[in-house]
This record gives structure tokens, C-alpha cells and sequence, in this order.
């Protein structure tokens, strides 16, 4: 089974991005069938959304991401282990 963990910056091109070849990519990446979102992602997009376009939206984006994604509360070990990928395979904070 195909499974993703999917960061604030695949929602924020999805949302925002005018890219048509980034949008059809997106698009299909969303087809996975387990997907997963952490709480910070919901905070983040929730944050985004509000900023950008208005309390109402932000909660219909929030409401989408806790329907179609598993939400996975983040505790200081996955925080941890977070950051252990992203040095050892050079990752970006943003």
C-alpha cells in the first residue's frame, strides 16, 4: 500500500500555487491511499488559510486535511526523529 506524510509546502502549492505542471502533480499525488498529516501541518495550513483568505476558509481547509488524512499528533520523540531524517538526509526547515 502506498503511503505519504505530507508537509505545509504540498498544501501551500496546492492552494496557492499557479503552476499548472506543479498542480497536475499534486493532483495525482493526493491519490495515495494513506496519507498522513502531523498537527503542526494543521496548524500551519490552518494559519495560512486564515491569513490569506478569512477564518471560514481556514477551517474548510482544516476540516478537508483531518477527512482525508490520518492526523498524527507530534510528541518530542517524533519531533526528535524528525529532525534526525531531515540532518541525515539533508533536509530544509522551509
Amino acid at each position: 500500500m502506498s503511503k505519504a506524510v505530507y508537509d505545509t509546502r504540498f498544501f501551500a502549492e496546492l492552494y496557492y500555487s499557479k503552476d499548472k505542471n506543479l498542480l497536475e502533480k499534486i493532483r495525482k499525488e493526493k491519490v495515495r491511499r494513506e496519507k498522513y498529516v502531523s498537527t503542526v501541518v494543521i496548524h500551519e495550513v490552518y494559519r495560512l488559510a486564515l491569513s490569506r483568505e478569512g477564518r471560514d476558509t481556514a477551517k474548510l481547509k482544516v476540516a478537508f486535511l483531518k477527512q482525508g488524512f490520518v492526523v498524527v499528533p507530534v510528541d518530542d520523540q517524533i519531533a526528535q526523529v524528525s529532525a534526525e531524517l531531515r540532518q541525515k538526509y539533508n533536509l530544509s526547515m522551509g
